[in-house]
Formats: C-alpha cells, sequence, structure tokens
C-alpha cells in the first residue's frame, strides 16, 4: 500500500469532509503535512531528486473542471480524476 512520506493539501480540499478525514488520517499516521492555497508544487533539486519527491508525495486538491470530456469516437463520456504526471519535471 502507499504511504506518502509528505502530502500537500490544498486549502479549498479541507472544506470538504473527505479532505478532513483525510487530514485526520494522515495526522494520526504521523506524515507531515504541508498547506498550500494551489497544488502547484515545486520541487528542489536535480530530476531523479525532484523524480523520487514526487514519488513519496501525496497532493489532495480540488478540481477546477467539472465538465465531461466526450471520449471520441465513443459516444461515452470519460471523468478525468488526475492530472498531470508525478514523473514529468515541469
Amino acid at each position: 500500500m502507499f504511504i506518502p512520506k509528505l502530502v500537500i493539501f490544498e486549502e479549498k480540499a479541507l472544506t470538504y469532509p473527505k479532505g478532513k478525514a483525510l487530514q485526520k488520517f494522515f495526522e494520526e499516521k504521523s506524515i507531515p503535512i504541508h498547506y498550500q492555497k494551489t497544488t502547484r508544487i515545486i520541487l528542489k533539486g536535480d530530476a531523479p531528486t525532484k523524480y523520487q519527491q514526487g514519488k513519496n508525495t501525496l497532493v489532495i486538491g480540488v478540481r477546477k473542471i467539472s465538465e465531461f470530456q466526450s471520449c471520441k469516437p465513443s459516444a461515452h463520456y470519460q471523468l478525468p480524476l488526475v492530472s498531470g504526471c508525478m514523473g514529468i519535471v515541469y
């Protein structure tokens, strides 16, 4: 099971019951928590260090886009649950 070494909460995530429950869970596990206004984080170090930090960090935020995206050529819709890639250095 994935156990992060660091959890970053977007402040808006704490307005939801699930956000508060996750905060309590990670506090009980003594995992360091940082709070930010946005989920945009800048990691320090060289590329391998940033990659390792990204793989050990959990970011909990609020999705800003609530529209469903069409999934062509299908008539169905998809709901993307994640954005970005932890393995990419921006």
